[in-house]
């Protein structure tokens, strides 16, 4: 019953999020979106390749938190290219699952358990997410205050807002980070064995964690900072996206606007694909914020849907090709 139950409450919002978006493109103006692809031609193919970047610091973030002896610098290019393409690969199916968007987490872990140890691979896993959390959160502070500073907006209030919640999130996260006593392992009675060490290898990874952190501050703060930077230089595919249609907005605005954009993603994890709620949160920031009246508003974020549809397959392409190279290396090794 309960599984039924969360299906109807799936359907339910998959079934809002679609008659949203319908309402927004209805309103935007079909003939106004369908001229706009045809304008970009096959440039929107091209489009795709601006998320390599992001990519490309996302996987660096990634290694700097991970615990590998390299020989030569060969190894570590090597291992470069494998955590950008893992980074891909997790990625793609994190859009894969709509709801929660947690199916790259597992993935992470099973591709680094091929070349690391299991703990090695829990823990670089668990040390990244919380990376990449600290991150997100930094990224929405640093573009909330920019934008309170240099922007005059009407919705300045609702901005200070979400700065002071975002403030208050991390200062709480850090203070975890530091108390002694979270570190602590908490008993909790799990009687299947294999949750029961999944359980325990977790906060394995965290105290190691914590350890890492200690030990090498720089290395952790430069991740926090690649990873910060890669939510920014996002913004490059609004950037060409405006360009390609022949309409000019600053990097800077695309790069807020990328950052605003994964903030309503934040918020409504519980749309699938922020279907609606994505479009209607980018209108909100172009219009009442960066006042960004006569620029199209719906073509941006179609654009990024686009992309995100060309990385999901080429990192599902990728996955099945890992999958079945380790599958025939098993039956090799056998």
């Amino acid at each position: 019953m309960k599984n039924r139950g969360f299906s109807v409450i799936q359907l339910f919002l998959i079934i809002l999020g679609l008659l949203s978006l319908l309402f927004i493109i209805d309103s935007y103006g079909f003939d106004v979106l369908i001229k706009e692809f045809k304008t970009s031609g096959f440039q929107i193919l091209w489009l795709s390749l601006t998320f390599i970047p992001t990519l490309f610091l996302y996987g660096i973030s990634w290694l700097l938190m991970t615990s590998i002896d390299y020989k030569t610098r060969s190894d570590y290019i090597k291992w470069s290219w494998r955590f950008f393409l893992f980074s891909m690969i997790s990625i793609s199916w994190n859009n894969l699952t709509p709801f929660l968007k947690i199916g790259g987490e597992p993935v992470k872990y099973m591709l680094l358990s091929r070349f690391l140890s299991r703990k090695t691979a829990l823990q670089s896993t668990v040390s990244y997410n919380l990376v990449h959390i600290l991150a997100t959160l930094l990224a929405f502070i640093i573009a909330a205050c920019v934008t309170l500073i240099f922007y005059e907006v009407n919705f300045a209030k609702s901005l200070m807002i979400i700065t002071f919640i975002s403030l208050t999130v991390l200062m709480l996260f850090i203070w975890k980070l530091t108390n002694h006593s979270i570190w602590k392992f908490p008993t909790v009675h799990i009687h299947n064995k294999t949750f029961r060490r999944i359980w325990v290898y977790f906060w394995w990874s965290i105290k190691r964690t914590k350890t890492f952190c200690r030990q090498r501050p720089h290395i952790f703060i430069l991740s926090l900072i690649t990873d910060t930077m890669a939510r920014f230089i996002e913004g490059l595919t609004f950037y060409f996206a405006f360009k390609i249609i022949n309409q000019h907005v600053s990097i800077i605005v695309c790069a807020l606007l990328d950052v605003f954009r994964t903030f309503v993603d934040t918020l409504l994890f519980f749309i699938p694909y922020q279907l609606g709620g994505r479009e209607a949160g980018i209108k909100l920031a172009m219009i009442d914020i960066y006042h960004l009246n006569d620029v199209s508003f719906l073509w941006p974020s179609m654009s990024y849907r686009f992309v995100e549809i060309i990385w999901i397959v080429v990192g599902y392409i990728y996955w099945i090709k890992w999958s079945s190279s380790s599958k025939s290396s098993t039956v090799s090794s056998a």
